[in-house]
This record gives structure tokens, sequence and C-alpha cells, in this order.
């Protein structure tokens, strides 16, 4: 538990002074280091922490974390043709064509996707478990995955940037069901962060790594709003969802990743470059991580 105030502590307290990075982020444009980041010590170009080859290589960040020239880079995880994780972002041509007020989420595969915290994958390599022996166990091994206890424990949330009426909520449509909901006003930058702690999967289990979100903004605006949503198991990337302006309904950000070590740290990271006139909401549910193979 010590780890996880420590990374309250950090997001909340960033002075003059370098940080080290708790949330993923780093690099100049967020004053903060990737030593001693529960993500990976390397600061990727696009400003994410990390320990893949995309990570500590071309693009690394030396004065706010570690590069290949000084750290040997953790080898992507890989996916195969059969489990191939999606996830989702905002192509450069849709967000050029954008309006205030149409939603955009656009699927594509982790293989092709060569933003942060996504170890790209080798489609040539296969995967070595019997194909008839891929399937859900169905098992989660997160604790209150939909928070339907109508509380948040025993996950943690802290922010960067103004976040109000963070809490737990019933589905308007279904009450026994629940979601984590939260609304931001911060006309700059603002980051939220849901993480579990002492997740217990085996080292080299494969799992299904995912999150049901949403995020909504009222009101014409100016520019483009911009919400994203990250997934990690540890410091794996399971998937990114971009959502540029307007109202989602519920879609679901992951894929299925092998996990590094026995026990683990589940995160949702939430950010938003800016809110807009009226603010910003999103909404949480459904996190898993379970285990894929012989059950």
């Amino acid at each position: 538990m010590r780890s996880v105030f420590l990374l309250a502590i950090a997001a909340l307290t960033l002075a003059n002074a370098l940080a080290t990075d708790k949330t993923a982020r780093c690099g100049t444009e967020f004053g903060i280091t990737c030593h001693g980041s529960d993500f990976g010590s390397c600061c990727s170009q696009l400003g994410f922490c990390g320990s893949t080859l995309t990570h500590c290589e071309t693009g690394c960040q030396p004065e706010y974390g570690a590069c290949s020239s000084s750290r040997q880079a953790s080898p992507p995880v890989l996916a195969t043709k059969s489990v191939s994780p999606l996830v989702w972002r905002a192509s450069p041509m849709s967000l050029a064509k954008a309006s205030p007020t149409s939603p955009i989420v656009e699927p594509v595969a982790a293989s092709s996707l060569s933003g942060p915290n996504v170890a790209r994958a080798d489609l040539s390599v296969r995967d070595t478990a019997d194909a008839s022996a891929q399937r859900n166990c169905n098992h989660n091994a997160l604790h209150n995955p939909s928070f339907n206890t109508g509380s948040l424990a025993p996950w943690i949330s802290f922010v960067t940037g103004a976040w109000q009426q963070r809490q737990v909520r019933p589905l308007p449509n279904n009450p026994s069901q629940h979601y984590f909901s939260a609304h931001t006003s911060s006309v700059a930058f603002a980051s939220l962060t849901l993480s579990q702690t002492d997740v217990s999967v085996p080292d080299g289990t494969l799992v299904d790594c995912s999150a049901l979100v949403q995020a909504h903004r009222s009101g014409s605006g100016q520019g483009n709003f911009v919400t994203r949503f990250d997934v990690f198991i540890g410091d794996v990337s399971c998937g990114i969802g971009t959502v540029v302006n307007g109202a989602t309904g519920w879609f679901r950000v992951g894929g299925r990743v092998r996990v590094v070590g026995d026990t683990h740290v589940a995160v949702v990271v939430v950010t938003s470059d800016k809110a807009g006139e009226h603010g910003a909401s999103i909404g949480v549910r459904d996190v898993q991580v379970k285990t894929v193979g012989d059950c």
C-alpha cells in the first residue's frame, strides 16, 4: 500500500523540481521523470513511462529517465494473429475532420499502433498454446471490478488538475449495476488514475485485460476536446482509447497480453487535454483481468 500512497502524493504535489512519475506521464510537458516509476524507467518520445524498446530507444528522453544506452530495455509483449488485442485511438485524419459535437472512436489492432506504452506485435510469431485452450476461464483477478459494492474500495483514485463529483453511482437503466463517475472543469491538462494493488496472476499468463469506459462533454466549446483512456496491468499496456468531442456510449478498451511477474497493479488512467465551457464527464466500469487458457 505504501507505493500507492506515494503515487497519490506525487500526483498532487508537482512543483518546480522534477517529480517521479506515478501516472505513466513524463517529459518536458509534465516536468516529471520516470526514475523510480512503477510503469518503467524510460520516458518515450510522446511522454509516457515504460520499459519496452518503444520507450527506451528512438525518441527516448534521457533527461527524464533511462534510455537504451544506459539501461537494457525489456522485450515487447507479443500478440498473435488469433489474439491480437483491439485498442482505440482517433486517427490524424479523423482529428482533422472532427466537429465540436461529433465523437470519434476508432478501433485499431495493437500491431499497427505506434503510440506510447503499446508493445507492437510481431504477427509472424504464433502463440504456442493449443487453440482449443484459448477460451476465457471467466475468473476475474480483480476485486470489486464493477464497483457493485457501492464503494470504491479496494480501488484508489487520485488526480492532477480540477476534478469534481468523483463517486460510484448506479447505472441509470440498471440500478443493481454500478460505475465510477467523475467530472472535470479543468481548462488545461488533467488526469485521473484508478489503481488496485496486489492483483495475483502467475508470471507469463495470457489475460484479457480491459475496461468499459465512456466520455461526455456538454456545450459547444471551441476546438477539439480529447479524452484518453489507458489500461495497464503492471507496466504492460492492455490498450488505449481516445474520444474526440461529444459523447459516447460504453465501449471497451483493452486486449490480450502476457503479464510479467506474479503480483501486479491494475491501472486505468484517464487524461483530458481541456474540458470546454461546461466541463467533461467520464465513466469506468467492468474492469477485467481474466485468465485465458485451459480451465
